[in-house]
């Protein structure tokens, strides 16, 4: 995966980062726009770095763009004491951009899997 905010300095890194990967030939799942915007109390939006920047770089590689996940300080709070915010928050904007965004890896990981004997490219250890 890789993961980008929607500003250009941002974007220019992770094209460099998926050109670098689609050389050496692994495989890219999608791309992911983080902190794409901030909704305010007032029920307004703000992009603080811009919009559609992890689209506009999906559709120009030919990558499957996987979702945007906005600023919500509870991400941090939640990573920092060990609860993401899909439990403790789970009807927020962000948690909603997780689960869609997980249930989109998990779906192309299930597909990748069936054009491999069914077999996916992961060492267990025990």
């Amino acid at each position: 995966m890789i993961v980008t905010l929607p500003q250009l300095v941002s974007l220019e890194d992770a094209g460099r980062g998926l050109n670098m990967f689609k050389t050496l030939e692994v495989p890219i799942l999608g791309i992911i726009e983080n902190m794409s915007y901030l909704d305010l109390p007032d029920g307004t939006r703000m992009d603080l770095f811009g919009s559609g920047g992890g689209e506009q770089l999906a559709q120009a590689t030919e990558t499957t763009f996987l979702g945007k996940v906005p600023i919500d300080q509870n991400v941090r709070i939640g990573g920092d004491s060990g609860k993401p915010i899909v439990v403790s928050a789970p009807e927020s904007a962000a948690a909603k951009a997780f689960v869609d965004i997980s249930m989109k890896i998990a779906q192309k990981v299930s597909v990748a899997a069936l054009g491999t004997n069914n077999t996916l490219p992961i060492n267990i250890v025990e």
